[in-house]
């Protein structure tokens, strides 16, 4: 932040920012994060977690400190890791195995500020990756 108001980047027109993990396998843990963050997985489709990456980028934007949000989309790719690693893990004719989820793979949001700013949020939690 302290670069940033020195200018030592210079304008900053456009930032990348999300929450990179691989909790595949954390995600099916019978204690713990992986009871909720399954549950988010079955019933939920959406970047679920915005503002790890955002809260920073948000800042040095100047986000409500004269500067907003003023459009947003998001869209996923198709929902696969967390089924892979189940029939892997359980069987693919287990419960685990045969149970669909909601949350895509890699959900992307695109934002734009009044300034004429962008963002890229990417949520990946259930793809393999380093």
């Amino acid at each position: 932040m302290n670069m940033v108001r020195h200018g030592l980047f210079g304008e900053l027109l456009h930032a990348d920012c999300g929450y990179l993990h691989d909790l595949r396998w954390l995600k099916f843990d019978n204690k713990g994060e992986g009871l909720w963050r399954t549950a988010h997985s079955i019933k939920r489709n959406g970047d679920l977690y915005p503002t790890h990456g955002l809260g920073p980028v948000a800042q040095c934007m100047n986000i409500n400190r004269g500067n907003q949000f003023v459009r947003l989309v998001s869209m996923h790719r198709k929902s696969r890791g967390l089924q892979l690693i189940a029939a892997k893990k359980f069987g693919a004719d287990s419960p685990k195995g045969k149970q669909e989820y909601l949350l895509g793979d890699v959900v992307t949001t695109l934002i734009q500020t009044a300034e004429g700013q962008t963002i890229t949020i990417t949520h990946n939690t259930n793809s393999p990756h380093p």
